[in-house]
């Protein structure tokens, strides 16, 4: 087994996280275009397909970025999924500030339910005031599948982006990301006129390519995993079921999904990597079964 000082580098089926950024491979182009779009515009999206990234993309390699760019980066929030349980959502002025909020603010839901999105940026504290701001939000998504029957506020939570947006530079310079899996970019498009001209700068993220899975192996078991093994492992990921006649027949494919490598890899890991030299073949359709 890989020696027990060593942590698993690879977080399975989740994003990393902002702390993880030193265990995060594969993305430094899409990194570093991603930071230089957010620095030259006023708002930029990020999207691509489910599993493609988009959130390991923000939080381990975008976040750090804009840091090093001199932004004071508040925490990564979503428009959903963080409302105190029991939480009467009706109750609330609107449902989609406040889940963002309530990444921002560590207090109480009542402390902040009053605020609108520039209401809050204005109140926090200026310590940083000479510092850029970056304010960014994933899984924009939530704010089309989350609370259907307030489903009212989502014009209103858009008003408030624009709003933010429009504010920019006059108190400090702002920075909005807005992070989207592809198949709801249209529904963002229905708010185009609320924000004139700035949903045209985008980046769409894809899949990892084989040789950027290899190093994802690679450089994140830092030697524990032989490369021989690394570059078989990333082409059987990468391979495709297609129909040829009445078969199925697994071709080589163009695109490997981040989450399928991280729990291909992480049970690698968990049975031994060079040291065990692997006693039976890792087939990583068996680690994808069991997942699932």
């Amino acid at each position: 087994m890989p020696p027990p000082a060593l942590q698993n580098p690879f977080p399975g089926p989740r994003p990393y996280a902002t702390d993880e950024a030193d265990r995060f491979f594969g993305r430094a182009g899409e990194r570093r275009d991603l930071a230089a779009l957010v620095v030259a515009n006023p708002l930029t999206v990020l999207y691509g397909r489910t599993g493609a990234g988009k959130t390991s993309l923000v939080c381990a390699g975008l976040v750090r970025e804009l840091e090093r760019a001199g932004f004071q980066v508040l925490p990564v929030a979503r428009p959903g999924g963080l409302l105190p349980p029991g939480t009467d959502a009706s109750q609330i002025r609107n449902v989609y500030t406040a889940n963002v909020l309530m990444h921002w603010h560590r207090g109480e839901l009542a402390d902040i339910a009053r605020h609108t999105l520039l209401s809050y940026l204005r109140e926090m504290p200026q310590a940083d005031a000479q510092r850029p701001l970056a304010v960014l939000l994933d899984q924009v998504e939530d704010l089309f599948t989350t609370h259907a029957s307030q489903w009212e506020q989502r014009a209103a939570f858009m008003q408030e982006l624009a709003e933010c947006v429009a504010e920019a530079g006059r108190d400090r310079p702002l920075r909005v990301l807005l992070s989207i899996r592809d198949e709801q970019l249209a529904e963002l498009e229905r708010f185009a006129p609320l924000l004139p001209d700035l949903l045209r700068v985008r980046l769409r993220l894809d899949p990892l390519r084989v040789p950027a899975a290899i190093e994802v192996i690679d450089r994140a078991a830092r030697g524990v995993f032989n490369r021989p093994d690394a570059d078989k492992l990333a082409q059987d990921l990468a391979r495709e079921r297609v129909r040829v006649g009445d078969k199925l027949r697994l071709v080589p494919g163009e695109f490997v999904e981040p989450m399928q490598l991280q729990l291909a890899c992480e049970e690698k890991w968990r049975r031994g990597g060079r040291s065990g030299a692997l006693a039976r073949p890792l087939d990583p359709d068996d680690a994808l079964a069991r997942f699932y």
